[in-house]
C-alpha cells in the first residue's frame, strides 16, 4: 500500500527561524508592549514610593517595599538606553533632600540592573560629567558586577573610560578599574576572544610601563591584577626578577597583584619566587611575598618540604614567625582552596621551631568557622613590619563569606604605610621645641637621623577586584600645606 502523496504549495508556506528569541524584554511577546513614557511614568512612581517608604516610621507587611524594589527593577531592565537617558534628565530636577534621594535611588538601580542600556547610560554619566565625582565612584565601582548582557562590542564601547581625564582622578582610577574587571568577567563568561583579550591586557601593560610616576604604576598594576588571566605574568614576570630598575614597593605590588595566579603554574611559580626568597639581602616584603606565593601555589609534599626545611635554617625571625604564624593557620583553616593541606601542615607544625620570646610584628593570621548549615566566614590579617624597627608597614585585612562551600562574598583592605610617625611627631611638636632641638644639634655638630618620606597606599578589594585605590607621598602633604607641615597640621 502506498502512502497517500500530499502536494504542498511552496509559495504559500510561512518560513519561520528556529532561533529562540528571548522574550524577557517584554514577557508578552509583543502582544501589549509598554511605550517608554509609560514605563518612565511607573518608574517614577516607585521612586517616589520608595522614597516615602524611606522616612515611613510604620511597617505595612501586606504591602512590602520588597515587591516594589523588584517590580522597579523589573521595569527599569526593559528600558532601552533611550528611555532610561529621557528618565535621567526628568528626575535630575530640583536640589532639595526628596529629589536627591530619588535621584540616589535611581542611581542603585542603574549600577545594578546589569542591562546593555543601562552600562550605556553610567558610561555617559560619568564621561559627560553629569554626576559628582563620589556618585560618580559609585557607580564604577558596582558597575562590572552586575552585567547580565555582556558582549565584546559592550567592551569597545566603554572603552572610552580608560581616556578620562585627570581633572578629576578619582573617577579616572575608578574608571580604569572598573573597566579591567569588566573585561575579565566578559572573557571568563565566554563572550570574548583570546585574542581581543590578550590586546587589552598588552594595552593595560604599555600604560603601566609608560606611566610617569608611581601613583599610576600602582593603579594599572591594580588594573592587571583584575584582568587577572592571559599573560598577565609573563609581562610582569622581568619587574617580579628585578630586570627593570623599579624599586621595592612596585615590585612587590606587582607579586602581590599575581598572587591570586600563583596555583595556576607551580613549576613557573617556583623558579621565579624561590631565588627572592633564598637570597637574604632581598627586602622582608619581596621575601615574604615569594614565601606567600610559593605556599598557595599548592606545592607537593616534597617541596613542601625544602621550603620548611629552608625556613628552619633562616636568620631572619620576622620571616621565621611570618612562616611559623601561616603553617599554623593553615592547620586549622576552613577555606575551601586549603583544605587539601591540612593534613601535611599539620605534621610540618610539630616540627616547627620554639616560639621567639620576642613578639615581632610580622605575621599571617588566619582563622574561620563553618556552621552546621555549611554558611560560614574566613577571616585572615597579614602584617609585615620593618625588619629594623619592627614597625608595620603592610596591613592586610580579608572577610570572606561561604555558602554550601563557595564564596558568597570577599572583601579586602590593603594598607602600605612608612614615615607617617615622623611627619605626626613633626606636627604635634611644638616649632619652640624643634628649633632648640635643631639649636642643639648644630652645636653638637650632629646632624639629624634623616627622615623616611611618607608613603601612603590604600586598596579596596570587592569580590577578589581592586575598585579603590590611593596613593599620597610627601610631595602630596607638601602641597596640601604649602610647604609647612607643622602649619597645616595645626589647622
Amino acid at each position: 500500500m502506498h502512502p497517500k502523496e500530499i502536494s504542498l504549495d511552496v509559495d504559500k508556506l510561512l518560513l519561520t527561524s528556529l532561533e529562540y528569541v528571548n522574550h524577557n524584554k517584554d514577557p508578552t511577546a509583543g502582544r501589549n508592549t509598554a511605550t517608554d513614557d509609560h514605563q518612565i511614568r511607573h518608574v517614577v512612581y516607585l521612586l517616589n514610593y520608595l522614597t516615602d517608604a524611606l522616612d515611613a516610621a510604620d511597617l505595612d507587611f501586606e504591602d512590602p517595599i520588597d515587591s516594589h524594589v523588584a517590580e522597579t527593577f523589573r521595569v527599569i531592565g526593559f528600558m532601552e538606553f533611550e528611555a532610561l537617558e529621557k528618565l535621567f534628565k526628568e528626575i535630575d530636577i530640583g536640589t532639595s533632600y526628596r529629589q536627591e534621594t530619588i535621584r540616589n535611588l535611581f542611581f542603585e538601580f542603574v549600577s545594578r540592573v546589569g542591562t546593555r542600556a543601562s552600562v550605556l547610560l553610567t558610561r555617559d554619566l560619568v564621561v559627560k560629567k553629569s554626576v559628582k565625582p563620589t556618585t560618580a565612584v559609585q557607580l564604577l565601582m558596582a558597575l562590572p558586577f552586575h552585567i547580565d548582557e555582556m558582549s565584546q562590542d559592550l567592551v569597545r564601547e566603554c572603552e572610552i573610560l580608560l581616556s578620562l581625564g585627570s581633572d578629576r582622578p578619582d573617577v579616572k582610577q575608578a574608571a580604569v578599574l572598573s573597566y579591567a574587571t569588566l573585561i575579565h568577567h566578559t572573557f571568563v563568561g565566554g563572550k570574548m576572544t583570546v585574542d581581543v583579550f590578550e590586546r587589552y591586557v598588552k594595552k593595560y601593560f604599555d600604560l603601566f610601563f609608560n606611566s610617569p610616576d608611581y601613583e599610576q604604576q600602582m593603579l594599572y598594576l591594580l588594573a592587571l591584577s583584575n584582568l587577572e588571566l592571559g599573560n598577565v605574568v609573563e609581562y610582569l614576570e622581568p619587574i617580579i626578577k628585578g630586570d627593570y630598575p623599579q624599586n621595592t614597593d612596585i615590585r612587590f605590588l606587582a607579586i602581590w597583584s599575581t598572587l591570586s595566579l600563583a596555583h595556576v603554574r607551580p613549576e613557573k611559580t617556583y623558579e621565579l619566587y624561590w631565588p627572592i626568597l633564598e637570597s637574604r639581602d632581598t627586602p622582608l616584603q619581596l621575601r615574604v611575598a615569594a614565601l606567600m606565593m610559593l605556599l598557595m601555589s599548592k606545592p607537593s609534599p616534597a617541596r613542601l618540604m625544602s621550603i620548611h626545611e629552608f625556613m628552619l635554617s633562616d636568620t631572619c625571625p620576622h620571616l621565621r614567625n611570618f612562616y611559623r604564624t601561616t603553617i599554623l593557620g593553615l592547620k586549622k583553616t576552613t577555606h575551601p582552596c586549603y583544605e587539601n593541606m591540612k593534613d601535611m601542615m599539620g605534621f610540618l607544625s610539630r616540627h616547627l621551631p620554639p616560639e621567639s620570646k620576642k613578639k615581632y610584628w610580622t605575621g599571617n593570621y588566619m582563622d574561620g568557622t563553618v556552621h552546621q548549615s555549611a554558611i560560614g566566614i574566613g577571616i585572615q590579617s597579614l602584617i609585615v613590619a620593618d625588619d629594623k624597627t619592627d614597625i608595620p608597614e603592610v596591613v592586610y585585612l580579608r572577610l570572606d563569606t561561604e555558602s554550601l562551600r563557595k564564596y558568597t562574598g570577599k572583601f579586602s583592605v590593603f594598607i602600605k604605610i612608612r614615615g607617617l610617625a615622623e611627619l605626626i611627631e613633626k606636627i604635634a611638636l611644638p616649632i619652640e621645641q624643634f628649633d632648640g632641638l635643631r639649636s642643639i644639634l648644630n652645636g653638637l655638630k650632629l646632624h639629624p637621623i634623616p627622615q623616611t618620606p611618607l608613603h601612603l597606599e590604600f586598596i579596596l578589594n570587592v569580590e577578589g577586584k581592586a575598585v579603590l585605590s590611593y596613593y599620597i607621598n610627601q610631595t602630596t602633604v607638601m602641597n596640601l600645606t604649602d610647604g609647612d607641615i607643622r602649619e597645616g597640621g595645626a589647622v
